[in-house]
């Protein structure tokens, strides 16, 4: 029997089926062209990432590098520190010398008592002696070295006015006298600075004569600064 469609259901369904086969087309089209889009910002992220994750490395390459130099500078402080004890062991041992790590470097404090006679910036005899031994043990460390003169708060008295008019002039004149000591026994001229701090940074109380007496003094610091640092002009915080 023969099988016969009628034009107008025929029309139809032609018609149906093209439109379903427009829809898939335009469906797959679009969904292919998501695809890509989405595959290029992924792409284009993960170079982000790789960019970022790069910096931070380097970030972390550098910090590490950091690290290591400081704890390297830390062990030879601490060897500094040790060779300054084991040199000035005598005169620590009667407590002429007071040796201090520090968290940036190495404080060695000397009683102006040991070093001057009263009103006096030259050193004395003992000065000398104790001046040389710290010199020793200065001379083959790299670091820079700073002297730095500190009084107590006692106005100077007339009869040295004319050479130390304050107590400025005292401190500076001491600590100078005590650098040049130092170049003479051997200590590079160009690791060292000289301070006057006069009353300004006292250890104790001046209302006492005990703490008066802590407060004059030469501080020698030893800070973590090269030789060509310094010729540099490179310092440290």
């Amino acid at each position: 029997m023969a099988i016969r469609f009628a034009p107008d259901r025929f029309a139809s369904a032609l018609a149906i089926t093209l439109l379903l086969s427009g829809a898939v087309g335009c469906v797959s089209s679009g969904t292919y062209d998501e695809v890509v889009a989405e595959r290029e910002k992924l792409a284009q992220e993960k170079s982000q990432l790789q960019t970022r994750l790069s910096v931070l490395q380097d970030r972390i390459d550098v910090a590490n590098e950091t690290v290591r130099v400081q704890a390297d500078e830390m062990s030879r402080m601490q060897a500094a520190y040790q060779g300054l004890v084991t040199a000035l062991d005598d005169e620590v041992s009667r407590k002429e010398i007071q040796v201090e790590e520090m968290k940036y470097g190495v404080r060695v404090a000397i009683p102006h008592d040991i070093l001057f006679d009263s009103g006096s910036a030259r050193l004395n005899e003992r000065g000398y002696e104790v001046i040389s031994d710290v010199a020793v043990a200065l001379a083959n460390l790299p670091y820079q070295i700073v002297v730095a003169g500190h009084t107590d708060n006692v106005p100077i008295g007339p009869a040295i006015q004319a050479r130390f008019p304050t107590n400025w002039d005292l401190s500076s004149a001491r600590a100078a006298s005590v650098v040049d000591e130092l170049e003479n026994d051997g200590v590079a001229p160009t690791r060292m600075v000289v301070v006057g701090f006069g009353k300004w940074a006292p250890v104790a109380s001046n209302d006492t004569p005990e703490g008066r007496a802590e407060n004059r003094r030469i501080e020698i610091r030893l800070r973590p600064v090269t030789e060509s640092d310094i010729l540099s002009n490179r310092s440290i915080e």
